[in-house]
C-alpha cells in the first residue's frame, strides 16, 4: 500500500521515535516532577528537551512558554474557552477545521468569517471591515487541512497589533512541514497550538502550545502539580499552571525525536508533492483544489467528475492507494467550495513519499476516470 494520509497522520515515523519511547519504558523513569531521585529527574529530562526543541525548531522560543499537552484540539480548546466570552466578537475563516469552530460556538460569541481568495486564503483585504467595538481577536488556522493553502502568519499579526487584539493560530497542519519562525512573536498576544503525530513526525497524543505575551487564558484542568501542595488553587507559575497531572512521558520522548528529525533533516517531500499536483491537474475530469501560488504544505484535494469521493477513495484502495475522503472535519469550507454534497478526495505527502509512489497514484487516478 502507498500512504498518503500524512495530513490525518504521518504514519511512518523515523525509527528513532519508537526507540526514545521504548527507553522511558525500561523501568528507569519516574514520574517527573515528583521526586528528588533520578528515576524523577530522567523523566523531567525528556520533558524539558521536548521544550528545547521544540523552542529550536521555531527559532527560539522561552522554555516555560511552551506548554506540553495531549495535542492540537485540547491546546485550541484550552485558548479558546480560557479567552473568549460570550460578550465578544471574534474573526475567524471559512478554512477553519471543527477543533476550532465547535470551541468557539460553545462560547456563544459574535462570530465573523473571512471568505476566501482566488488560492483559498483568507482575504485578509476584508479583515479591517469586520472589526467591531467588542472585537477581542482573531482565531483561525495556519494552514488548511482541505486544500493546503497557508494563511500570511506576520499579516495576521500586523493586523491583530494595528488593532490591538490577541491571536489563535491552529498550526497543525504547517509546524514541521513549513518554516514557523515565532521567535519574534514571543511578545506578541499569541498563541500558536500544535500537534505530534503529523508534521513533527511524534506519537499520537502529544502537542501543545507556544504562550506568546501577556495571553493568560484560565486552564481547563487543575490537579497536581508537584509544588504548593497545601493551596487550594493551581500555582500560577508558567508552565506548571497548565500542566496539571502527569505528563506523557513515553509520548513526549518520541516527540522530541521527531522535532529534532524536523530540525535536521532535508524535506524530500516537496518535489514528490509538486510532482502529484502538476499530475493531478493534467487529468481531465479532474477538479484541484490547492493554491497556484503562495505558501501551501504538502496537501492536495481533488475531485473526480461523475464520482463521490468516497467513492473516488474506495477505488484508490482498491489499487493500493491510501488517502482520505469527505468533508475533514471542515465545514464551511466545503460549503464555500460548493463540494458540501460529495466532498473532496485528498491526498498528503510526507518525507517518505518516493517519487514512484506518486507515479503509481497517478496511474491509479488515472485508471479510475
Amino acid at each position: 500500500m502507498i500512504y498518503l494520509d500524512n495530513a490525518a497522520t504521518t504514519a511512518q515515523k523515523p525509527p528513532a521515535v519508537a526507540q526514545a519511547m521504548l527507553r522511558t519504558l525500561n523501568g528507569t523513569y519516574g514520574n517527573p516532577g515528583r521526586g528528588s531521585h533520578d528515576y524523577s529527574f530522567r523523566a523531567q529530562q525528556v520533558v524539558e528537551g521536548t521544550r528545547d526543541a521544540l523552542g529550536t525548531l521555531v527559532g527560539g522560543f522561552a522554555r516555560e512558554r511552551i506548554l506540553l499537552n495531549s495535542g492540537v484540539t485540547y491546546s485550541l480548546n484550552l485558548a479558546i474557552k480560557g479567552l473568549v466570552q460570550s460578550t465578544d466578537h471574534i474573526i475567524t475563516t471559512v478554512c477553519e477545521h471543527n477543533s476550532v469552530l465547535r470551541p468557539l460556538y460553545e462560547t456563544g460569541c459574535e462570530l465573523s468569517f473571512l471568505e476566501m481568495d482566488e488560492n483559498f486564503r483568507p482575504n485578509f483585504s476584508k479583515v479591517n471591515s469586520l472589526i467591531k467595538s467588542n472585537t477581542k481577536g482573531l482565531v483561525m488556522t495556519h494552514g488548511s487541512n482541505v486544500t493546503g493553502a497557508v494563511s500570511p502568519f506576520e499579516d495576521i499579526l500586523d493586523v491583530a497589533k494595528a488593532h490591538g487584539l490577541w491571536v489563535i493560530l491552529d498550526g497543525a497542519q504547517t509546524l514541521g512541514q513549513i518554516p514557523v519562525d515565532l521567535q519574534k512573536a514571543e511578545d506578541e498576544a499569541m498563541i500558536y497550538a500544535f500537534t505530534g503525530h503529523k508534521s513533527l513526525y511524534g506519537p499520537m497524543g502529544t502537542g501543545g502550545l507556544f504562550l506568546g505575551g501577556a495571553l493568560r487564558p484560565t486552564t481547563l484542568i487543575t490537579g497536581g502539580s508537584g509544588i504548593y501542595s497545601f493551596s487550594k488553587t493551581m500555582p500560577t507559575e508558567l508552565p506548571i499552571y497548565y500542566e496539571a497531572g502527569t505528563m506523557n512521558v513515553p509520548g513526549l520522548a518520541g516527540l522530541c525525536e521527531g522535532v529534532k528529525f524536523c530540525t535536521e533533516a532535508i524535506q524530500t517531500a516537496s518535489d514528490c508533492f509538486d510532482n502529484l499536483v502538476n499530475g493531478l491537474r493534467s487529468l481531465k475530469k479532474v477538479t484541484v483544489f490547492h493554491p497556484l501560488e503562495g505558501p501551501a504544505t504538502h496537501t492536495v484535494s481533488f475531485a473526480v467528475e461523475g464520482y463521490a469521493s468516497g467513492e473516488v477513495a474506495m477505488l484508490l484502495e482498491e489499487r493500493g492507494i491510501c488517502g482520505r475522503s469527505g468533508f475533514h472535519c471542515a465545514p464551511l469550507i466545503h460549503r464555500a467550495l460548493k463540494t458540501n454534497d460529495d466532498g473532496l478526495m485528498r491526498l498528503a505527502t510526507s518525507c517518505f513519499t518516493t517519487a514512484d509512489d506518486i507515479v503509481a497514484t497517478l496511474e491509479a487516478v488515472a485508471d479510475i476516470i
